[in-house]
């Protein structure tokens, strides 16, 4: 057991530290995407408001405008707030492909790993891990935290 460190929880259970491990980067993982969420509603607000100043410009271009800013900031919005029950529902951790190449959606285009990805004794390290929710979220860089289920780079979790 000296090679697997274990650790007691409060209520004084013997929990595997490789599980808990993976369970704190999967909260933060999950923390950082509801911040980000927040981050979006916030900037959904804001576009509202600002619409409904654009509504005391009262030229019929600016009317239109903020009508048309109204509608899509409401939608967004909408459904920014609906998405945060049960909003990350799987997560896939890939292997580094037979090809090696990437798709346009940044996702490994192969379905076969590459020779050697899993060593002998069944282990591989892990290329990427994708999360899987209800919504796609960005990050400020535009890297993906969450992959749309329906978009292709999740066609794997339903395999």
């Amino acid at each position: 057991m000296a090679a697997q460190a274990h650790r007691q929880d409060a209520v004084g259970s013997v929990r595997d530290s490789v599980r808990d491990r993976e369970i704190d980067v999967e909260q933060e993982h999950l923390d950082r995407v509801y911040r980000r969420l927040e981050e979006k509603i916030h900037e959904a607000e804001f576009l509202m408001q600002d619409a409904a100043r654009r509504g005391q410009v009262g030229t019929p271009g600016a009317l239109a405008e903020r009508d048309a800013q109204v509608f899509r900031a409401g939608i967004h919005l909408s459904r920014l707030n609906n998405e945060f029950e049960d909003f990350l529902f799987g997560r896939i951790d890939l292997l580094t492909g037979k090809d090696g190449k990437k798709g346009p959606d940044g996702a490994y285009t192969a379905i076969e790993p590459a020779e050697g990805a899993v060593r002998p004794d069944n282990t591989a390290d892990i290329a990427e891990t994708l999360h899987i929710g209800r919504i796609g979220v960005l990050d400020q860089d535009y890297t993906p935290l969450v992959i749309d289920w329906r978009a292709p780079a999740a066609a794997p979790f339903y395999r």
